[in-house]
């Protein structure tokens, strides 16, 4: 269509008629149309189109779901900044699970590389933070009226104590003028963990490189996984293995994860899958009495 069509009286009154009858109408968008109009009366882009579909069969749960994904960074100097590899694929993918259960769901985003890399569903609020403090801050607003927390991103443990206020040149003298130093970031998960409520629930995650044997390197994953657990009032850590980047086919910067999902009474295997399959498989985790 275009602008002058869709604004016709016509389709007005079939419009409102068949809203009337119980028909869900997707579109029509606003923006450029082939005739070179401008307004209200584009159709609405395929991705939309199909992602609006498979809401009609989502399911209805009405929880509250407050999801963190991807890293947060640490500025050295106003070019330079540390980070780590997170891409934010899995929290992306509990978005989507979370989506097709029918919850609301709200996402504080890190800095991720690139937003297209972990695409999130349309119905989803997101919220921007950088920086570890930025994080804290808005995993906290949020949470008060959320009813689970998936602490899935990679929140920097330490960062730069005193970032410089101009580009520390390559230089000897210009290091020993600033010499680099760290300080331990804020605790996201252990201030939410104080913070919870009878109703509420908190799930970590940790990645741990995995030293020795296959099967040592599995319980000291698993009790790491326990001491965060009992340390920060988490009801549930999903620990997963981390692999060198040029090696790895699950875990940071891939489609695909592995791990284990522990509780204080279990601990489940989780195989290599995909993200969105392994999310699922968490959400059912969690739904499982």
């Amino acid at each position: 269509m275009n602008p002058t069509m869709w604004s016709h009286v016509a389709t007005q009154r079939n419009a409102l008629q068949l809203a009337q009858d119980g028909w869900r109408l997707l579109g029509p968008d606003a923006g450029d149309t082939a005739c070179g109009e401008e307004g209200l009366g584009r159709m609405v882009e395929p991705e939309t189109l199909l992602e609006s579909l498979a809401r009609c069969f989502y399911g209805d749960s009405k929880c509250r779901a407050l999801i963190s994904l991807g890293p947060t960074r640490s500025d050295v100097d106003p070019v330079r900044y540390i980070t780590n590899r997170s891409s934010g694929k899995m929290g992306a993918a509990l978005a989507w699970a979370a989506v097709e259960r029918g919850w609301e769901v709200t996402v504080v985003r890190g800095a991720v590389a690139c937003v297209h890399v972990a695409p999130l569903p349309l119905a989803v609020r997101v919220v921007e933070a950088t920086t570890t403090q930025q994080m804290k801050a808005q995993v906290e607003k949020e949470f008060a009226r959320s009813d689970i927390f998936f602490s899935a991103a990679a929140v920097l443990d330490w960062e730069a104590a005193s970032p410089a206020s101009l580009k520390i040149k390559k230089n000897r003298t210009a290091l020993s003028q600033h010499p680099f130093e760290m300080k331990a970031s804020p605790d996201i998960l252990a201030a939410i963990g104080k913070k919870k409520k009878s109703g509420q629930r908190v799930v970590g995650f940790a990645a741990e490189t995995m030293d020795g044997s296959t099967g040592d390197a599995e319980r000291g994953a698993i009790a790491a996984a326990r001491e965060k657990l009992r340390n920060k009032g988490c009801d549930a850590v999903f620990v997963n293995p981390v692999a060198p980047a040029a090696t790895a086919t699950t875990g940071f910067e891939t489609d695909r994860n592995a791990g284990w999902w522990v509780t204080s009474g279990s601990v489940v295997r989780m195989e290599p899958t995909s993200k969105l399959q392994l999310a699922r498989g968490m959400i059912a985790n969690l739904e499982t009495p």
